[in-house]
């Protein structure tokens, strides 16, 4: 028997993130949902995703990657996941643990999620391929802490070459770093954007928008309808007080 779907559908994105100090961070996404092609036929994208989500105890989560599981007819996506795993966080001010504690039960849901699928059907070539082509999920949790400072880890969950689900945490923006997570394309016209004389002079976060801006507008040009990059752009401050949204879609919260 073949093995269904896995992630269905994909939300394959580009996402900026720019630490301007220990206690500021900017968050941009773009807002193209894609899906996989069934029976030759490929979707069209939709660009109302809302890849920034507040969660509570003011947690931004930013996922993108493969968004919507479907295991046994029970479809589960990544920001409902995220909103279950912050659920626990306690009511006092939060601690760089708690926010590491949530992300980590964020990832183990996940990784579940995509075991369950490797085996629910034959372990053969086919089958793994399959999952490889469609597995690899990344999410990212921000909050500032007791201390002052704003607190990020992002992790990721994908195939390794032997088809193994591998769990890993991503290196986070240090001060004055620009970081491209999405498509190797947008990621390097992302940073080579970062670097272009006519946004080197403009301050952040109008530099890191004007990036993502851009970038969006650029790619959208290239690959039309087919892009993975696409739609309105959300933006978001996360500091020492909480997060506060620059730009934001009339449908996401």
């Amino acid at each position: 028997m073949p093995l269904s779907p896995l992630l269905v559908p994909l939300l394959a994105s580009l996402v900026l993130s720019y630490r301007a100090s220990p206690t500021t961070v900017y968050v941009a996404a773009d807002s193209r949902l894609t899906s996989p092609a069934s029976q030759g036929v490929t979707p069209p994208p939709v660009d109302t995703a809302c890849k920034i989500r507040v969660l509570k105890g003011g947690v931004v989560f930013v996922g993108t990657g493969n968004a919507l599981f479907s295991a046994d007819g029970v479809e589960t996506n990544i920001y409902a996941l995220a909103a279950h795993a912050a659920a626990a966080l306690p009511s006092r001010p939060l601690e760089d643990a708690d926010i590491r504690d949530i992300a980590l039960v964020w990832q183990n849901l996940i990784h579940g999620r995509l075991q369950e699928k490797l085996q629910a059907g034959p372990q053969n070539t086919a089958n793994t391929s399959k999952v490889a082509a469609t597995a690899g999920t990344t999410g990212s949790f921000y909050a500032a802490t007791a201390s002052g400072d704003v607190f990020a880890i992002t992790l990721r969950v994908a195939l390794d070459d032997q088809g193994l689900l591998r769990d890993t945490e991503e290196p986070q923006p240090q001060p004055g770093f620009l970081v491209a997570t999405g498509t190797n394309i947008a990621k390097q016209d992302a940073l080579e954007l970062a670097t272009s004389s006519q946004n080197v002079m403009l301050p952040w976060p109008r530099r890191l928008q004007a990036i993502e801006l851009q970038t969006i507008r650029e790619e959208a040009q290239r690959y039309g309808r087919g892009s993975d990059i696409g739609g309105r752009v959300d933006m978001i401050q996360i500091t020492s007080k909480g997060p506060a949204w620059i730009l934001r879609k009339a449908n996401c919260r």
